[in-house]
């Protein structure tokens, strides 16, 4: 069956998505952007059932420098800088001696933004001096943000987008 033009047309098919989301958020006694966040979420969560290194390669991700603050404990506050970016974690160049699956809180801010983003974050994986998995990155570790806000994921993303460009590896 044919559909009009008018039935096709951007709009039309954004305002369809918010009457599903609508529907899904009043059954759930939940607001929209919850519905929203436990999307990205579960797809956050699926991209996570693969290795940090594959995700590394797919995510679109933005080469630059942040500086960005982190505590290993809430009594310890470091300072230290990104490597890179993507909406899913970042790097980050450090000689703390972080293990895998370590947990911090993180607080960084983007160019052109007064509020500071902070979050909790994982460590996804470390490259370490001589035995590194990525040879054209320093010391540091990859790092996964867990309960980023819908407002922040947007917030990198558009960033990123914005920037145009693309880390080389």
């Amino acid at each position: 069956m044919a559909h009009s033009n008018r039935r096709m047309t951007p709009l039309y098919l954004l305002n369809e998505e918010r009457k599903k989301l609508d529907a899904i958020a009043e059954k759930q006694g939940v607001s929209r952007q919850k519905v929203l966040e436990e999307i990205i979420n579960s797809g956050i969560k699926n991209l996570k059932q693969s290795g940090p290194l594959e995700r590394r390669k797919t995510q679109k991700r933005l080469k630059t420098t942040l500086q960005i603050y982190f505590g290993p404990t809430k009594e310890i506050i470091l300072s230290g800088f990104s490597v890179d970016i993507s909406a899913g974690g970042l790097f980050l160049q450090t000689t703390y001696p972080f293990q895998k699956n370590d947990e911090m809180r993180l607080i960084f801010t983007l160019p052109d933004q007064e509020k500071p983003i902070s979050c909790d974050a994982k460590v996804a994986w470390t490259n370490t001096e001589g035995s590194g998995s990525i040879k054209t990155l320093p010391v540091g570790v990859g790092l996964e943000f867990n309960k980023l806000s819908l407002e922040n994921i947007m917030a990198i993303s558009k960033f990123i987008e914005d920037s145009g460009l693309e880390g080389d590896w």
